[in-house]
């Protein structure tokens, strides 16, 4: 939006007992403190306000495509297969992840967003020419 990041995408690794949510942004060093400032914004708004209907309604229809384009692969069958088992001791049927993924509300997302983000905690790693009194932690 800003043109501030070359890159920049979210990612998530959960485990059966732990697991976290990473966020990676590609930037100059000048730009870093200002594309904190505004990843720190963003995560205080998804803890303070509930995501608007249509933005609910394309983060669905983006996972069940993701989910619908990776049942063309045998190996991704074999490791959510496989995943099923290790993490809940049963296989899911698609029909039971499509169900779970249309039932889940504006409200439900507010109510994890709440817990689970916020700024305490935070890790953050940089690569490359910065030094680190550089940063400004009280973004």
């Amino acid at each position: 939006k800003r043109g501030l990041a070359y890159s920049i995408y979210s990612y998530i690794a959960s485990y059966s007992d732990s697991g976290y949510l990473a966020i990676y942004m590609g930037v100059d060093k000048e730009s870093v403190n200002e594309s904190l400032a505004l990843i720190f914004q963003e995560i205080s708004n998804m803890q303070n306000s509930s995501v608007s209907a249509t933005e609910l309604d394309n983060a669905k229809d983006f996972v069940k495509s993701g989910l619908f384009l990776s049942m063309e692969n045998m190996e991704t069958i074999m490791t959510r297969i496989a995943r099923n088992e290790l993490h809940f001791g049963r296989y899911i049927p698609l029909k039971e992840v499509l169900d779970s993924i249309d039932g889940v509300s504006r409200e439900d997302i507010l109510r994890l967003s709440s817990s689970i983000l916020g700024l305490q905690g935070l890790t953050v790693v940089g690569l490359g020419p910065l030094e680190k009194s550089a940063i400004d932690v009280n973004l």
